[in-house]
């Protein structure tokens, strides 16, 4: 996992592949992804496709991004260890070193300010959900200034972040930014009968760092299949040509440096093509021995 190298978990039935690989995830706090394989699968439900325009559903989503954001950074500077590099002028004794509880103390405030303008945002969108006028448009004037509130409220909790995560939340924060500005200039428009590239689960996974695990590989097309080829090559990467050409370029996605992969198979199922199995580790995992009727009676 540590290489970046995929792993193919192998194993009989109910032996305890998916949830080795949910446990490592847990562990490790990892978001983990699961799709489950099967005959019918094709390429769009991995890599995505075009999908008629629901500002609704996108709202949603911006809806559950801004959580994730809020109780992210909330947790990290709540929990965030003290340090005495907060402070000015503090000798050996902690005498005159007042700057670090003053600097603690507007960041807890701040913490405070948006886990509020969060909670006001949250009831203002399930009130919305009951409006029929509001189903295919943007947000509304009250929903977009709690909102605006909510991401200026985070900019101003990022120095307060760990240093490891503070390019990830910025990143994330930016995203979710443009995500508002297009569901409003799409809600100024007529979009009725409009469609969009809507991505799919491997290239959201892909993009955003998480971990994907693929239930039941060896029922998956070959041809299917094959077209994850590229991407599991050392620096690979997804042509996205499904998509057509975006600014005259096809889509290239390259992967996060966090982002792994994971595929478990029951070899009674079928097996999967040699090229698929050269690029990755085979895992074996053995079923938990079980006792005979007897020995559990002596038990």
């Amino acid at each position: 996992v540590n290489m970046g190298w995929m792993a193919i978990v192998v194993g009989d039935g109910s032996s305890g592949k998916t949830s080795l690989v949910e446990l490592l995830a847990r562990a490790t706090n990892h978001t983990l992804r699961q799709f489950w394989m099967n005959s019918s699968v094709d390429t769009t439900e991995l890599l995505g496709g075009y999908e008629q325009v629901d500002l609704r559903a996108r709202r949603a989503r911006i809806i559950r991004s801004a959580e994730a954001l809020v109780q992210c950074t909330s947790e990290a500077v709540t929990f965030r260890p003290h340090t005495g590099d907060d402070g000015d002028g503090g000798d050996a004794h902690g005498n005159g070193g007042g700057g670090g509880n003053g600097g603690e103390g507007e960041h807890s405030d701040v913490v405070c300010a948006l886990n509020d303008a969060w909670e006001a945002l949250r009831r203002r969108t399930e009130g919305a959900r009951e409006e029929a006028s509001e189903q295919n448009s943007g947000f509304g004037v009250q929903e977009a200034q709690l909102l605006g509130e909510v991401i200026r409220l985070l900019r101003r909790c990022d120095g307060a972040l760990p240093e490891e995560s503070r390019a990830e939340v910025a990143a994330a924060l930016a995203e979710l930014e443009r995500e508002v500005t297009a569901v409003q200039q799409l809600g100024e428009r007529h979009v009725t009968g409009c469609f969009e590239w809507m991505d799919g689960t491997l290239i959201q996974a892909l993009e955003r760092g998480e971990w994907l695990l693929i239930d039941n590989i060896n029922f998956c097309n070959p041809t299917v299949l094959d077209r994850l080829n590229p991407l599991l090559e050392p620096n690979g990467s997804l042509m996205v040509n499904e998509r057509g050409l975006v600014d005259g370029e096809v889509r290239v996605v390259r992967p996060h440096p966090r982002f792994r992969i994971f595929m478990t198979m029951d070899p009674a199922n079928g097996e999967i093509s040699r090229a698929m199995r050269n690029r990755g580790i085979e895992v074996h995992v053995r079923a938990a021995p079980t006792l005979s009727l007897d020995t559990m009676r002596m038990v």
